[in-house]
């Protein structure tokens, strides 16, 4: 039997099989075409991911698997597998099993339509992710496929499970959770509310600690309270639009209870609603754990993983992908996590951001794997021109691109040939890429991977439940893909929950994201980490709002003492743009005439539109509500609201450190690389690129078609490593003139 582990290789995490480290790139791939599958073999793919599933939910779960599995080892003799197995439930089961099926407040369960690449079906509803009968029934078949997969002749080559569950097999809710057309509201089954109760226990330990913090008297474990429709009106407020929210077809406007506070939860009077929704998403990470022990059980020295962690691409409050990471992670029972890159703008000259905090991984010693379900020109035609790739050389630039992303930011990741018969990369230029590729990632993978970039972007999972999915997706998925993966420097992504580890590395400048939600503990532990003289902190709108320690639960005063940075707030909805003004270094970069604090860059959205006139992925009227402003006069002003002329941009010397506050959710990133060239960071790039770099290389995908400039941090003879040629011997700086969406990666210290 092969021995698959995750263990440190050169500074970071590596999949290891039988004491030899594996690097990307791995393929997930339908086809069973001999000369394809020989050539991807032949190209250096040695990891697949067969997709399959178990003889509960298939008869001949097995005998498929086999078809596709021999397929391979003959094409690929040595190629080692991971199962991606389903583990949905069959028909008959959801007949039997009425009341583990998502129920609404009406009591119905909605029909459900399951898909996923090998398995379809029109469902009476869908299956709560968090049943426990439906845990044990599908553990019997999870352990039944493992047995008899491992009684194969080429058992040795199995490396190891992939759990998959849910709507296209990621884990997430079919349904909504929250029917806006029909004013229904779920989760009303048995199975999540026995979860939802026990997850309660866990949190509060006695109903009296609950009914305390809920000021609900009669509140109880054994029959938790749903949120009703009205209670979670802030999760819908649309903040890029000026109206509290609507149905789904844009219309019937409905005005918000005193549940809101603009679009925050009043955590003070429904702390309730935010429980619920931890709930759900705790509820599908533990059934995730369930699984991976039962393997775990079942198997020797195999990997366990499962798609899990959607920030971004994903309703956050819905689906239940979100909010439990670190639950996962720190269970020690699962291996990896994965998803895809987000779908904001994928095209050539734009940014696949992606939808984890991949370094949290790695300080915990487990992997995040990214799909790179990555289009080429051999795609249907409308799926091409969503993500503008028309041709094998469009193609080619992409996947360097992305790749070069999971080189620099150390991730693994698969090729994901989605087409049923394979093929999405059979082409000759495609093909010497993957090879090329795959070369590259072993050289890699002998030097020292140890990170040190100078930039931290500090995510929380909490806060995604007090505030609108909506603001949620501008500022942790629409404005990753539009200005983060633009900044000219390596960054580097973490949950908060990570600043007290011994093993997290201290950065020049921290960006936090969404740290709305901080304990007394948390706020002592952020301080003591990021305000070390020297050290800049970034702040973007309200973090630190709320905090559970305090009464009110929510006061803008919480904001003034994290940022050391005074502020006013108030109940107005207001246009959140402003213009820089004074003379401070942080504004070297800066356009005077711009306006900032809005995402201004037209995205295309692979998913959800093929023109630019999709109003979630362009240019929009974004609001801030409720209203922020700086109100300190020891605070340099930095910007000002066109509205009004108050503050909303400042920089503030806290001992040493510098605080700088953005009372908008979004800064662009010009203004960002100002504040990391003030705080000693270095710029590879200052000209809107998407750059990638870490200690050995440096990859440069061009926004546009013209002349560019890279600079280094020391001398170094940059050698491109797919044209295999030196641009200059012991140079700081390059001059290339690039097309759009060009790609180039530069090995700094040697050739390959």
């Amino acid at each position: 039997m092969a021995i698959a582990k995750v263990q440190n290789h050169n500074g970071s995490p590596a999949i290891f099989i039988d004491g030899k480290p594996y690097p990307p790139m791995a393929m997930t791939t339908m086809s069973r075409d001999h000369r394809y599958l020989k050539e991807l073999g032949d190209a250096g793919v040695k990891i697949y991911f067969v997709i399959c599933d178990t003889d509960w939910l298939k008869p001949d779960g097995l005998e498929l698997f086999k078809r596709d599995a021999e397929a391979l080892l003959e094409a690929v003799p040595d190629a080692y597998m991971f199962l991606r197995l389903g583990l949905h439930p069959p028909m008959s089961w959801f007949n039997e099993h009425k009341d583990q099926l998502m129920t609404y407040s009406n009591g119905t369960n909605k029909p459900a339509y399951l898909h996923t690449e090998s398995y379809n079906a029109a469902l009476p509803g869908a299956y709560s992710l968090c049943s426990q009968i439906w845990r044990e029934d599908a553990s019997v078949a999870l352990v039944d496929m493992i047995k008899k997969v491992e009684a194969l002749p080429y058992a040795d080559r199995i490396i190891g499970y992939f759990l998959a569950a849910g709507g296209t097999s990621e884990w997430y809710y079919i349904n909504p959770l929250t029917d806006m057309d029909n004013r229904i509201y779920g989760d009303f089954s048995a199975a999540f509310r026995k979860e939802f109760g026990e997850l309660l226990r866990e949190k509060y330990g006695t109903e009296e600690n609950m009914q305390r913090i809920w000021n609900i008297p009669n509140a109880t474990f054994e029959h938790p309270i749903i949120p009703n429709f009205e209670e979670r009106a802030f999760s819908y407020i649309d903040n890029l639009v000026p109206v509290e929210y609507f149905t789904s077809d844009r219309s019937a406007k409905t005005v918000p209870t005193d549940a809101n506070l603009g679009v925050f939860l009043n955590a003070d009077k429904y702390p309730h609603v935010a429980d619920f929704y931890q709930a759900v998403h705790n509820a599908t990470a533990n059934s995730i754990i369930y699984f991976a022990d039962v393997a775990h059980k079942n198997t020797t020295d195999k990997l366990i993983g499962a798609f899990y962690g959607s920030y971004g691409s994903t309703d956050f409050q819905n689906m239940g992908t979100a909010g439990g990471t670190l639950r996962i992670l720190n269970s020690g029972k699962v291996d990896f996590l994965a998803a895809p890159g987000l779908y904001n703008d994928r095209r050539p000259g734009g940014y696949t951001g992606l939808r984890e905090m991949q370094d949290s991984f790695r300080l915990r010693g487990s992997m995040y794997i990214v799909e790179e379900d990555t289009i080429t020109h051999l795609d249907d035609p409308n799926w091409r021109d969503r993500e503008s790739i028309y041709t094998a050389e469009d193609a080619v630039h992409i996947m360097k691109r992305d790749f070069s992303r999971n080189v620099c930011e150390d991730l693994f990741a698969w090729w994901f040939d989605q087409f049923r018969k394979g093929g999405r990369y059979d082409h000759p230029a495609v093909l010497d890429t993957i090879k090329r590729s795959n070369e590259i990632a072993q050289y890699a993978y002998t030097l020292d991977r140890t990170k040190h970039n100078d930039v931290a972007l500090i995510f929380d999972q909490e806060s995604i439940h007090y505030i609108s999915s909506n603001t949620s997706c501008e500022m942790l998925d629409y404005w990753r893909c539009s200005d983060l993966g633009r900044l000219g420097t390596g960054v580097d992504y973490y949950f908060h929950n990570d600043l007290s580890r011994d093993n997290m590395p201290d950065y020049k400048t921290y960006i936090f994201m969404n740290l709305y939600y901080l304990t007394d503990k948390e706020r002592a532990e952020l301080e003591a980490k990021v305000l070390k003289p020297g050290q800049t902190a970034v702040w973007l709108y309200a973090q630190g709002i709320l905090n559970p320690d305090r009464s009110p639960r929510m006061d803008p005063k919480y904001i003034s003492e994290l940022t050391h940075i005074n502020v006013a707030l108030s109940d107005e909805r207001m246009a959140p743009r402003f213009r820089v003004t004074g003379d401070h270094p942080i504004l070297k970069y800066a356009d005077r005439e711009r306006l900032y604090g809005y995402i201004d860059r037209t995205m295309f959205n692979t998913l959800w539109s093929s023109t630019p006139s999709n109003p979630a992925v362009t240019p929009f009227a974004t609001f801030n509500w409720p209203y922020l402003t700086i109100d300190d006069d020891d605070a340099t002003a930095l910007g000002r609201f066109v509205l009004d002329g108050k503050t909303a941009f400042a920089v503030k010397d806290v001992g040493g450190a510098h605080s700088v506050l953005c009372a908008s959710k979004t800064l662009r990133s010009e203004l960002l690389r100002g504040i990391i060239e003030y705080s000693g960071g270095h710029l590879y790039s200052t000209d809107d690129d998407v750059v990638y770099a870490n200690e050995n290389f440096v990859a440069i995908h061009a926004s546009y078609s013209g002349r560019h400039t890279l600079r280094f941090k020391k001398a170094c003879s940059p050698f491109e490593m797919y044209e295999k040629k030196y641009y200059g011997k012991n140079v700081t700086e390059l001059t290339l003139d690039l097309k759009l969406g060009e790609t180039l990666m530069f090995s700094l210290y040697g050739e390959c």
